[in-house]
C-alpha cells in the first residue's frame, strides 16, 4: 500500500519530466555534482576500517523488502540512495543523491523505520531535494543500506565521512567541516 501511495504522489512530477522536449529534458537532468579526489581519499581512508554488508533494493520494490522479511533492515546503520540504470558498464554510472544514517544520537531506530519514510507521502513531502530526485528517478533510484554495530557518535562520523566522500547533492547537512566551509563559499 506504501508503495502503491507513493509512487502515485510522485507520478505527476515524473510524467511531467518524461514529457519533456530533449533539450528541456537534458536541462532538467543536470544534476550539480563535485568530483573531489582529495577528498575521496582523506573521507575514503577514514571508511576503510568500516565493515559495511551493504545490502541493495531497487526504491520501487523497498516496502516488499522491508516488509518480507523481518530481518531486513534491522539495526542501526547508514543508507544510501543511487541513481543508476538497471544496465550498467563495468558497474557505472551511478550517482549517490543522498545518505543516510538511522540510530542517530542513540535512538536505536532501526534502518527500516527511516526507510519506511521515504515511502510515505507525509514523510518525503519535508525532504524538498530527495522528493525531486525520487520524481525525476524513482525507477532508476536503488536504496544501499548496511547494518553496523557502532556507537551513536561513530555512526555519525561515518555518515560525515560517506557525505565527504560522495558529495549527495539531495543532502543540506552532516558534511565534515572543511566541505561544508567550501560548499558555504559558493
Amino acid at each position: 500500500m506504501a508503495t502503491e501511495d507513493i509512487l502515485s504522489h510522485l507520478k505527476v512530477g515524473f510524467d511531467e519530466y518524461k514529457g519533456l522536449t530533449d533539450k528541456f529534458y537534458y536541462k532538467t537532468s543536470l544534476q550539480k555534482i563535485a568530483v573531489t579526489p582529495r577528498w575521496w581519499s582523506s573521507y575514503g581512508s577514514e571508511l576503510e576500517s568500516v565493515v559495511f554488508d551493504w545490502k541493495d533494493i531497487k526504491y520501487t520494490d523497498l516496502d516488499g523488502h522491508l516488509s518480507g522479511d523481518s530481518n531486513n533492515g534491522d539495526g542501526i546503520g547508514v543508507y544510501l540512495f543511487v541513481v543508476k540504470p538497471d544496465f550498467s558498464i563495468i558497474n557505472l554510472p551511478g550517482y549517490v543523491f543522498y545518505v543516510g544514517i538511522a540510530g542517530e544520537r542513540d535512538s536505536e531506530r532501526h534502518l527500516r523505520d527511516r526507510l519506511r519514510q521515504y515511502i510515505q507521502v507525509s514523510s518525503i513531502s519535508k525532504r524538498n531535494k530527495v522528493q525531486t530526485a525520487l520524481e525525476l528517478y524513482h525507477h532508476e533510484t536503488y536504496v544501499f543500506y548496511s547494518k553496523l554495530n557502532v556507537s551513536s557518535v561513530e555512526l555519525s562520523e561515518i555518515e560525515s565521512n560517506l557525505h565527504g566522500y560522495f558529495m549527495p547533492w539531495a543532502n543540506e547537512r552532516d558534511y565534515p567541516a572543511p566541505v561544508k566551509r567550501a560548499r558555504g563559499a559558493w
